[in-house]
């Protein structure tokens, strides 16, 4: 059962909206380097391979941080959030996604920031602390979501599955749909696959079976 629950995070976080963030494009030797580590790790998430991701993702992030790219450095740290999610270790996860808000903000990346702030909100999610991931999640709307589809995306979706964790199923249904209209304006069917699946718990947890 341990393993069937870990398949499914694996599964949720690799095609849900809050899919792990791609590697920068190569541009160096060294952004070839990174590039390759960081496809590494995700293939490593996708065959469940936790302790190796977190090897790869670190490697990536040592290069970032020997030439101060700050960018990267948030992308390293947030695919290492999603790992730990994957582990379901709030606190593993909670320390690097901090880490990552805060190289985004040094950054001046406002969607590596969002993304940020939805693992520390589906950190509390793991905690059962619903209302505290709810309280992050919108006091990261009002600073401003960017106008980065993909991350809209990401947002909106997590608000969903919030929501639906306070059983607020209008809102959550709401949501999720927000998500997935983004996500099919731009094609992205991993966000596609998790905002369809989500909407599907939510349909069920009412006893709504409709398509």
């Amino acid at each position: 059962m341990k393993t069937r629950t870990l398949g499914t995070l694996a599964l949720l976080f690799l095609v849900g909206c809050s899919s792990l963030p791609k590697a920068p494009a190569p541009e160096t030797n060294l952004n070839n380097r990174t590039t390759a580590f960081h496809n590494m790790g995700n293939k490593s998430v996708s065959q469940m391979e936790f302790q190796k991701a977190l090897t790869f993702y670190g490697k990536a992030l040592s290069m970032h941080a020997s030439v101060d790219d700050q960018a990267g450095v948030a992308r390293s740290f947030l695919s290492m959030g999603q790992v730990f999610l994957c582990r379901e270790d709030a606190c593993g996860a909670e320390r690097n996604f901090h880490s990552a808000s805060l190289a985004a903000e040094g950054a001046q990346r406002s969607d590596l920031w969002i993304r940020a702030q939805c693992g520390l909100a589906k950190a509390q999610v793991l905690r059962r602390n619903f209302e505290d991931a709810l309280d992050i999640l919108m006091t990261a709307q009002v600073e401003g979501l960017p106008s980065d589809q993909r991350t809209q995306a990401v947002w909106w979706h997590d608000r969903g599955v919030v929501a639906s964790k306070l059983e607020d199923w209008a809102q959550a249904q709401s949501s999720l749909q927000k998500a997935l209209a983004l996500n099919e304006g731009i094609n992205n069917r991993q966000g596609i696959a998790g905002d369809c699946y989500s909407l599907a718990v939510v349909y069920q947890e009412q006893g709504n079976f409709r398509e």
